[in-house]
């Protein structure tokens, strides 16, 4: 779970579960799980990110999980890094690889897998704002937009500058508000 997703996003996170229950996984979400850490590594308390990814990879390595998926960008660009974090950790090093290797972001994760035919047509032209954690961190644009274009009825057009920032950045949003918004405004001018 993101923090930010769980807590402002919670609705969208539950859709998250329900498409993965729906296209016949199990789905495991750890009560005791702690942020990703990419807030800190943003603000760089690298102290802190490093505890963050032990106590996760001790957690979630307790269970047999295929894979560790996450709906937030921001989350699995960090914690794919996990390994690369702990790398010099005796205790952490191995484990850290090994959860690393799991992690995929949602939109990964569902082109990898046999999906349900959706069971009706939604008749609208879209597009797409390219997560900066998603494409520039971790590579991954096609696969949201193969997703989108799987729904039956949607045509996808393709936004000027789609993979350009939207303003959030993390926090700079908050951090830096007049900026963000001169950002975002362009976005949006786009996304029209």
């Amino acid at each position: 779970l993101g923090c930010v997703m769980n807590v402002v996003f919670a609705e969208s996170s539950q859709s998250t579960v329900n498409v993965l229950v729906e296209n016949g996984c199990e789905v495991v979400t750890p009560r005791a799980q702690k942020c990703c850490g990419a807030p800190h590594a943003g603000e760089g308390d690298f102290k802190s990110l490093r505890e963050l990814a032990r106590r996760n990879v001790d957690l979630f390595l307790t269970w047999d999980l295929d894979y560790i998926v996450a709906d937030c960008a921001a989350c699995s660009a960090e914690t794919k890094k996990y390994g690369e974090l702990l790398h010099d950790e005796p205790e952490y090093a191995e484990r850290a690889r090994i959860f690393s290797a799991k992690v995929r972001d949602i939109s990964e994760f569902l082109t990898m897998i046999p999906l349900k035919q959706p069971r009706g047509e939604i008749n609208k032209r879209v597009t797409y704002h390219d997560a900066c954690h998603l494409c520039h961190l971790q590579g991954v644009t096609d696969e949201p937009r193969k997703m989108i274009e799987s729904v039956p009825g949607v045509e996808l057009v393709e936004m000027e500058e789609a993979d350009w920032c939207c303003g959030s950045a993390g926090v700079y949003n908050l951090t830096h508000p007049d900026r963000a918004e001169k950002i975002l405004e362009r976005k949006m001018a786009n996304a029209n």
